[in-house]
């Protein structure tokens, strides 16, 4: 198969404006990720998933190492990754429209092609005759679906999503979830999915990436191989979940032991 991403040694450090002392959010990450496969990443809060996330998006330049989608390396922002985010980033002023025409606006796309485009996206996400509806009349289901065609809009080779799905309901979740799964399907998009949960990353994921406390680093790179549709109460799925459980938590407490540590150092709650 075609390597479609690959991470290559990637470190980041920032210095904390209070204490003006560095701190490694990534240590050595190293991954590839082949064309159209879905990779989740897991870990406790804090250990530089969204960091990670941000560095192949070019929003970040890495401390040390690189990253290469299709074998160009990454140092700016570009179209060939779209990135779909927590918060529902529509433009308020905007119709449903006119927001996945955004990316093709800039690209100079001819007006007939990006309303082509833009409309053939509309019918994917099943919001046809909601063309001409503003952010603010839509759930939070259906905006969610807009940002994930203006990430798709410049067709890009990667698409990079961080918690998308974090801010919804546990019904409308699963049903954007499954969603998700059939566009993918039709798009054959590579996929980087940060979340914090892991029966979601068994249900959408072909592997899963599990990543230690700070300094974030590959603990676990765990393939799923289940047939889809995925039964959450299958005893595979609930096996799978468990490893990842004992994995996870394992982290957690070190980030929790680290918290507290330094804030006894610091003399909070003294």
């Amino acid at each position: 198969m075609t390597v479609s991403l690959q991470v290559n040694g990637v470190s980041k450090e920032f210095v904390d404006r209070r204490s003006k002392s560095t701190v490694r959010a990534l240590d050595e990450i190293n991954l590839e990720v082949q064309k159209g496969e879905v990779i989740c990443i897991l870990g406790p809060s804090g250990c530089g998933k969204s960091t990670l996330l941000n560095i192949v998006a070019g929003f970040l330049p890495p401390s040390g190492g690189e990253v290469r989608v299709d074998g160009r390396p990454v140092v700016e922002p570009g179209p060939d990754r779209g990135f779909v985010f927590q918060e529902f980033a529509l433009f308020p002023w905007r119709t449903v429209l006119q927001n996945i025409e955004f990316g093709p606006v800039l690209k100079g796309m001819e007006k007939g092609d990006r309303h082509a485009r833009a409309r053939e996206l509309i019918q994917r996400i099943h919001l046809t005759g909601f063309e001409d509806k503003f952010p603010f009349e839509l759930s939070g289901g259906m905006k969610q679906r807009v940002g994930i065609a203006r990430a798709l809009a410049n067709d890009p080779e990667v698409l990079l999503m961080d918690e998308p799905f974090g801010a919804l309901d546990a019904q409308t979740r699963r049903v954007m979830q499954e969603e998700l799964l059939k566009l993918l399907g039709e798009t054959q998009k590579t996929v980087l999915f940060v979340t914090h949960a892991i029966d979601e990353a068994i249900v959408l994921a072909d592997r899963v990436m599990i990543m230690t406390a700070r300094p974030g680093q590959v603990k676990a790179l765990l393939g799923v191989d289940l047939p889809r549709p995925r039964e959450r109460t299958s005893p595979e799925f609930n096996e799978l979940y468990r490893t990842m459980d004992d994995l996870i938590r394992v982290e957690v407490e070190k980030s929790l032991e680290v918290q507290d540590s330094g804030a006894a150092a610091s003399g909070e709650g003294a």
